[in-house]
């Protein structure tokens, strides 16, 4: 890696140039600098700085006027409330509205101008807001169920269930939060939904390791959800109960925790 002169202190620096005006190499210069600070030295950065140190007769590093700024200090936290305010809306699209966005700030811009102002982007899950109070219990009561369950109890459980294939598209919500605010705080009408995609797939997992994903067409009823385990999960059932069989010593019943959706209990209660 190339260490540049600005990076180097000021010992370090002196030891480049006066080693130099010795008549000593780059190669001799770069063997002895390691040897005596322990780090390395290309030419490039030796180059550099003697040129540097030439026209100016100085090793001082001075500041270069940079980039001016496009943006106030006013303006980005005009930026960061339009983006706070407006939380139906992405931040590409406030960059593209002419009304929220009248100065032309890219989406970046906004971004940046958000996290200077301590806003953070977080996204809501979707289930949580189809999350009902007796969904809450249910998932509670599970937990305290099976609190001591050891680890071989769990080896015999498979889990199954649903999902988007492509859950970066599969209508998350996103909410902008201030410093020290939780989801909790908001009101869960604002924030901005991406792009429902509909592929579905269905797939089991347990301790032993994950099952194929299997494409789901339209809706899963019960008739479709048996169908599904008969033709993809059955023929995983062998293997898996032999493998528990032997890890846990005992004679194994696997247990099937789907999530308790409507369509499982009208077929299997």
């Amino acid at each position: 890696m190339e260490y540049s002169s600005f990076r180097l202190t000021d010992e370090e620096k002196y030891f480049v140039v006066f080693s130099h005006e010795q008549g000593k190499s780059y190669n001799q210069i770069i063997e002895e600098f390691q040897g005596a600070f322990k780090r390395s030295l290309t030419k490039g950065a030796i180059s550099k700085l003697l040129a540097k140190y030439y026209s100016t007769s100085s090793i001082e590093n001075f500041s270069s006027p940079g980039r001016p700024l496009t943006y106030s200090e006013r303006d980005k936290r005009e930026l960061a409330r339009i983006a706070l305010l407006n939380q139906d809306q992405s931040l590409r699209d406030i960059e593209n509205d002419d009304i929220l966005n009248p100065s032309g700030a890219s989406k970046d811009t906004i971004q940046r101008s958000m996290v200077s102002h301590n806003i953070r982007t977080v996204v809501r899950p979707e289930r949580l807001s189809q999350m009902t109070q007796e969904d809450m219990k249910l998932r509670m009561d599970f937990a305290k169920t099976h609190l001591l369950w050891t680890l071989d109890d769990w080896k015999l459980v498979l889990f199954a269930d649903e999902a988007d294939l492509f859950p970066t598209y599969a209508g998350k919500q996103y909410l902008r939060l201030k410093e020290n605010q939780s989801l909790n705080d908001v009101n869960i009408e604002y924030g901005w939904m991406q792009k429902k995609i509909t592929i579905k797939v269905w797939g089991v997992i347990s301790f032993w390791g994950v099952g194929p994903l299997i494409r789901i067409e339209g809706t899963m009823k019960g008739d479709k959800y048996l169908k599904t385990l008969r033709e993809h999960l059955e023929p995983l059932l062998p293997n898996l109960t032999n493998l528990a069989r032997v890890e846990t010593g005992r004679n194994a019943h696997l247990i099937l925790v789907d999530d308790n959706a409507k369509y499982i209990e009208s077929k299997m209660s």
